[in-house]
């Protein structure tokens, strides 16, 4: 190797020098991808539930029988204004049992939180069906539908 030298205000100074000090700095700043994932233990799995929206897998009248009805199921029936819309949730579960989904996201009528449960391959079944059934009278639903289902199987392909 060349030992390249500059002038500055104190003198010559070995440019090589500088370098390795500037490496030695780096190396032990931020570690290379194979140091970095050393001693840590296995990399965290994202969780194995995904919360989406009642409204996710179409209206009432197509959600109802897999998923209960759209206002909280602590009520007897809906309120009397139609256009009251409801926060439930449906909570989509892989490789987990159900009461430990239902303990994680519990139905709370003091918190207003209402959770539906749904396996992965019951959800996946529910949405192929609907959307063979509904996609050449409403195209626009099948979209939505489709895209809920997308959005599934990219979820738990990532984890």
């Amino acid at each position: 190797m060349r030992k390249m030298l500059f002038k500055g205000s104190s003198g010559r100074v070995a440019v090589s020098a500088l370098l390795s000090v500037f490496a030695a700095m780096v190396s032990c700043s931020s570690p290379g991808r194979e140091q970095s994932d050393r001693g840590r233990g296995p990399q965290p799995q994202r969780p194995a539930t995904l919360v989406l929206k009642y409204s996710d897998f179409g209206p009432q009248a197509m959600a109802y029988e897999a998923l209960g009805y759209e206002w909280f199921q602590w009520e007897a029936t809906g309120g009397p204004d139609p256009s009251q819309a409801y926060d439930v949730r449906v909570v989509v579960f892989k490789d987990l049992p159900l009461e430990s989904v239902k303990t994680k996201y519990p139905v709370d009528k003091a918190k207003g939180q209402d959770f539906r449960y749904f396996s992965y391959g019951q959800a996946l079944a529910y949405l192929e069906k609907n959307i063979k059934e509904i996609k050449s009278d409403m195209p626009e639903l099948a979209v939505q539908l489709e895209t809920t289902r997308q959005k599934i199987l990219a979820y738990f392909q990532k984890r």
